[in-house]
């Protein structure tokens, strides 16, 4: 009984201390203001930042919500609110930027991460007010930084009635901040670029950065621009290559749901990421929409094997995309290691039914795809096997005869010299079409060369494969480039645009 009681007390105490530091702890996280009273609309967001440890009171319980705030402290915030280790950051390229400031280390930061510059000849003037189009564009460096990818929460297009004032350095940068929601105009539509950004406005900011980072599209995107001279239209559309999806459903058998289950745990454990292929995969698509593209490009590999899951996994997306999707078929699309020989007819003539039937490819497109314009071809090669067949040849041969120009999608890239020891290091050879080693047959040699000949309209090359980025001129007459993506279950694509 005395034990009991000792022990029912002890637990008691205990409690008490817990709950005692479990309030202290909040209070400090969170602490009240005098100047900050509840119900304003900069109320939520004070406490916020405080919490996060992004801000602090400027002393005697004081928040001074309508004080100014200098480039130095939104620096200070923004190097806050990265996350990294600040202290390990110098520089002397500022003459009034000493060392043992409170903001030495975070200018530091920024200007190797290129968050923030000087204003001029070595000056960065960390006391001067920091005027709202500055923000902006600081917001903007801080995701490219970060290689964010922020969701759209505004469409409002219509131009601020100030629009005029904003600087052109700053114009994209404010116009992107107002699409992922983090900034807002003032009564009458006014933006008031020059006006100075207070503490109030800018913990609201940085809340609502906050959150765009936490939502932000686990995808990074490398913008690319194709220009054929003369186009009067212009087209978009998103490359994807090398997701590497692993999914089953109950309609596979054991011995695939084993197989994707071992593949997906091995390209989790390669890319370092918690970030399953599944929820790239959704972000791109809906990136795809958010962006209005007409098309995506998949240029092979986005399925590990042709499991079921996966198949009905692509052809769900297909479906809510609502628009083109060029899908290309890659080494490992059709390739499941309980169905047969790798790469043999079997496994193809088991798998490419699956794709056609479920509407992911066309009838008849499994190795040669053609999407005509008025003024220039789209043109999909399955290369899968390292080869090209007469057929594939005879295609791109064609529309070169016909002087139209073409954009090219394979999945495995062209041979390019200065692609083969970046491939070779990854791969322990150059898999690359073309190449010696995978032992080109004739077509593929003719296919090469036609490619890189002076005559060739090909104006752009998109492949994958590789699993790594990288541009290169593919034809040194034309200044042709072929652009080889990054894999996408790490999260990689390419927005393309077409124009004149």
């Amino acid at each position: 009984m005395k034990t009991s009681l000792i022990k029912r007390v002890s637990v008691f105490v205990l409690t008490l201390v817990i709950l005692a530091a479990s309030l202290n702890t909040i209070a400090l996280a969170a602490p009240k203001y005098k100047d900050v009273p509840d119900g304003k609309w900069f109320s939520e967001a004070i406490s916020f930042v405080s919490e996060k440890g992004y801000f602090s009171g400027t002393g005697n319980g004081i928040f001074s919500p309508n004080s100014n705030m200098t480039r130095a402290m939104f620096v200070q915030v923004l190097a806050a609110a990265s996350g990294d280790d600040i202290a390990s950051y110098d520089t002397d390229s500022y003459s009034d930027v000493p060392a043992g400031k409170w903001y030495s280390h975070s200018v530091a930061w920024a200007e190797k991460t290129g968050v923030a510059s000087g204003v001029a000849n070595g000056i960065f003037s960390p006391d001067s007010n920091i005027t709202r189009e500055s923000v902006c564009l600081m917001l903007v460096k801080f995701i490219e930084y970060k290689s964010l990818v922020p969701r759209e929460v505004s469409k409002d297009n219509a131009a601020f009635a100030d629009n005029a004032k904003i600087a052109s350095w700053s114009k994209s940068a404010v116009e992107k901040v107002r699409t992922w929601g983090m900034i807002g105009g003032k009564p009458g539509n006014m933006f008031d670029p020059k006006g100075n950004a207070t503490r109030a406005e800018l913990a609201v900011i940085i809340m609502k950065l906050d959150e765009a980072m936490n939502k932000a599209y686990k995808i990074k995107v490398k913008n690319i621009d194709v220009v054929i001279p003369g186009l009067e239209k212009e087209y978009s559309f998103l490359h994807m290559s090398d997701l590497h999806l692993t999914l089953t459903d109950d309609t596979d058998p054991e011995t695939a749901k084993y197989n994707q289950a071992a593949r997906g745990a091995a390209f989790l454990k390669e890319t370092g990421s918690d970030i399953k292929q599944e929820e790239r995969f959704d972000d791109h698509i809906a990136f795809a929409k958010e962006k209005d593209v007409d098309f995506i490009a998949m240029t092979g590999d986005i399925i590990d094997a042709p499991s079921n899951g996966n198949i009905n996994r692509v052809a769900a997306a297909v479906k809510d995309f609502g628009k083109e999707t060029l899908f290309l078929l890659g080494n490992h699309d059709w390739n499941g290691d309980w169905i047969g020989e790798y790469q043999s007819n079997t496994q193809r003539s088991n798998s490419i039914p699956k794709f056609i039937e479920s509407g992911i490819m066309l009838a008849d497109e499994d190795y040669i795809l053609v999407r005509e314009y008025d003024e220039f071809v789209i043109i999909g090669i399955d290369d899968s096997n390292d080869q090209i067949t007469f057929a594939e040849y005879s295609t791109v041969q064609k529309y070169i005869n016909k002087r139209k120009p073409i954009i090219l999608m394979l999945h495995v890239p062209l041979d390019i010299e200065t692609l083969q020891a970046d491939a070779t290091a990854k791969w322990g050879r150059p898999i690359l079409l073309g190449n010696p080693v995978l032992s080109p047959n004739n077509n593929t040699k003719m296919f090469v060369n036609m490619i890189k000949a002076p005559n060739s309209t090909v104006v752009a090359v998109f492949a994958g494969h590789v699993h790594f980025d990288h541009e290169d001129i593919i034809n040194e007459y034309t200044g042709a480039k072929q652009y080889t993506l990054g894999a996408s279950l790490n999260g990689d694509c390419a927005l393309v645009k077409i124009h004149g």
